[in-house]
């Protein structure tokens, strides 16, 4: 509602008597009152006038139609509140008042406490849907922008609610996915990954609590078993209650820039130290099931020292990999198996097996 100005009225009674008298009880109400003696005059003052705060518009029984259909005509041209005037002795026209958006229907003898009322009810009723309204589209314009922001990200994202299910997934989350999967909203995130390592489980109940987590470099297993290496970063965001009501999912795969971020780590660090920076277990093997390579994380987990691992080989870890012909491994693969510890607790592994090139020589790199 406009404040400190007076609001105007347009009248389209067509009785001289009845004009006059409408007017002085409106303008006694502290409004500005225009008159209109006909549908086309009405039609006329709405396109000519902008500031106009309501229309009460008389339904007379001998033209009920062509009076509808001109308060139908205005609410074209302009969304303003309208009051129906009908008279006690019309047949009953609700159905049809029903197909016009109005704010009132009262009497046309209706007295002036109730005349008054019905418009200041109306009035205030259009204005507080208008209000409503602006912020609806705000929030519309607002999930756009978002819409398009996150359809637009050069990292894949990922939505999901407090159970897991997909809220959404944009189109790099597609792309990145093997074989390629394009998810459902309300779908759960471990129906689409099945097979996830419980590393990333105990990942989303961390975050779930509260916690940002994030990895420069880290594997990821596919459903179909191949691997890449993504940057991540997962966090938890917040209701409108300021409770942790589900993740955002952010990644990348950064496979191939990976010889290039080892080459330049080589530059940095001598020997194999560059391994030690994952924070998964990771041991590499040559052709003929020898350790040439084992990382901190590896050791910690098995309970070895590298003295007493990388001498004895494979087996100490996975005697039925240990026997397995490494050779028989082209790109990468995924599986399950158990890892034995040195004081005799066998750890049940999801293990991530690729063939690389280790200081000048084919082997086979392992991650769990």
């Amino acid at each position: 509602m406009r404040p400190n100005k007076q609001q105007t009225i347009l009248f389209a009674g067509r009785d001289d008597r009845d004009v006059s008298h409408e007017i002085k009880k409106l303008e006694s109400f502290g409004y500005h009152v225009l008159s209109a003696n006909s549908g086309e005059k009405a039609l006329e003052i709405v396109a000519l006038i902008k500031d106009i705060d309501l229309l009460l518009m008389p339904v007379h029984p001998d033209r009920e139609k062509e009076d509808l259909s001109t308060a139908s005509n205005i609410l074209e041209i302009r969304d303003i509140p309208v009051v129906f005037q009908v008279s006690d002795s019309h047949r009953d026209i609700s159905q049809q008042l029903r197909e016009i958006r109005h704010y009132g229907c009262i009497p046309d003898d209706a007295g002036d406490v109730v005349l008054k009322a019905t418009v200041q009810m109306a009035l205030r009723l259009f204005h507080e849907r208008q209000a409503v309204g602006k912020s609806i589209r705000k929030v519309d314009d607002f999930q756009r922008v978002m819409q398009f922001a996150l359809d637009h990200s050069w990292s894949s994202v990922l939505i999901l609610d407090k159970k897991l299910d997909v809220m959404y997934a944009n189109q790099n989350f597609i792309n990145d996915t093997r074989p390629q999967i394009e998810p459902v909203a309300g779908q759960n995130y471990y129906e689409l990954f099945p097979n996830l390592d419980k590393k990333w489980k105990d990942l989303h109940q961390r975050v779930l609590n509260g916690e940002k987590l994030s990895s420069e470099k880290d594997t990821f297993i596919h459903r179909n078993g191949t691997s890449d290496w993504i940057h991540w970063e997962a966090r938890p965001w917040y209701d409108q209650d300021d409770e942790v009501g589900g993740i955002v999912f952010y990644s990348e795969i950064i496979t191939e820039q990976i010889p290039e971020v080892e080459e330049q780590s080589k530059e940095v660090v001598s020997g194999t130290d560059w391994i030690n920076h994952m924070n998964e277990a990771l041991w590499i093997v040559d052709f003929e099931g020898n350790l040439m390579a084992v990382n901190q994380r590896a050791l910690e987990q098995s309970g070895y020292s590298s003295e007493e691992l990388i001498p004895d080989g494979l087996p100490l870890l996975d005697p039925v990999f240990g026997n397995l012909t490494i050779n028989q491994f082209s790109g990468s693969a995924c599986f399950e198996t158990t890892q034995g510890t040195k004081n005799g607790t066998v750890l049940p592994v999801e293990i991530s097996i690729s063939r690389v090139t280790y200081e000048g020589q084919p082997a086979v790199m392992s991650i769990a």
